[in-house]
């Protein structure tokens, strides 16, 4: 794939996987994969990325409205999530859990791999 389209195709992935948000990279050409398993009524999924942020705003809330509970453990790197007035920093081992019904932010400042269910 062209570098220029990586990160447009990389959104959409995280689109069709997760929720509706908005992604930058910190570099043009990012690195990342995920994978989808099947785990009882929802899905367990591993995604390794580059640095990469992604926000849910309250357009991507009100365009494509979701009700998930979103639970991620980080493997390796860490992220800084901002959700409902709160933040939290968490790193390797450390679980966060945010709601896709209200605005988000997650700063992946580093290469990271973590686990969402």
């Amino acid at each position: 794939m062209a570098t220029h389209d990586r990160l447009e195709f990389w959104r959409d992935v995280v689109c069709r996987t997760y929720v509706s948000v908005s992604c930058s990279a910190v570099k043009r050409d990012p690195d990342a994969s995920v994978s989808v398993h099947a785990f009882g009524t929802g899905q367990l999924i591993d995604i390794c990325s580059s640095a990469m942020t992604y926000a849910r705003t309250a357009d991507n809330i009100r365009q494509s409205p979701s009700d998930d509970l979103q639970l991620c453990l980080i493997r390796s790197g860490s992220v800084a999530i901002a959700h409902d007035g709160r933040k939290a920093a968490l790193g390797p081992g450390n679980i966060g859990l945010y709601d896709a019904a209200r605005p988000f932010l997650l700063n992946f400042g580093e290469p990271y791999q973590s686990l969402i269910l």
